[in-house]
């Protein structure tokens, strides 16, 4: 059990040492000749990642995130199919003029 708790941070760190030069690598080799900046360092793609991190939230795991919340109303679909049985004869008419039946989202399914 012990060598299994020391190996965990030590994978962890590995790979976030491989993906910062990675990045450093792809940098290195395409943005000098594509935009006719500068070479960087390790820490300065390190930095860059961090950046990156901080501005854009990538790199979500788990369940976290706006793309992973958990759908306790079943989702868009699940919405739509109850909108769905609510309408009228007339809105459901309405609806499919605007919009057809076109691909998979046929309006006419949506109730069953």
């Amino acid at each position: 059990m012990k060598k299994k708790i020391i190996f965990i941070p030590i994978f962890f760190i590995g790979m976030a040492a491989l993906i910062i030069w990675i990045l450093m690598l792809l940098w290195n080799w395409l943005m000098p000749d594509i935009f006719a900046l500068r070479l960087i360092t390790f820490w300065e793609s390190a930095g860059l990642l961090l950046m990156a991190k901080i501005l854009f939230g990538g790199f979500h795991t788990g369940r976290k995130g706006w793309h992973n919340k958990s759908h306790a109303d079943g989702g868009w679909k699940q919405k739509f199919k109850r909108k769905w049985a609510g309408m009228s004869d007339e809105e459901k008419e309405k609806w499919q003029k605007k919009f057809g039946t076109v691909g998979k989202c046929r309006p006419q399914n949506a109730g069953e």
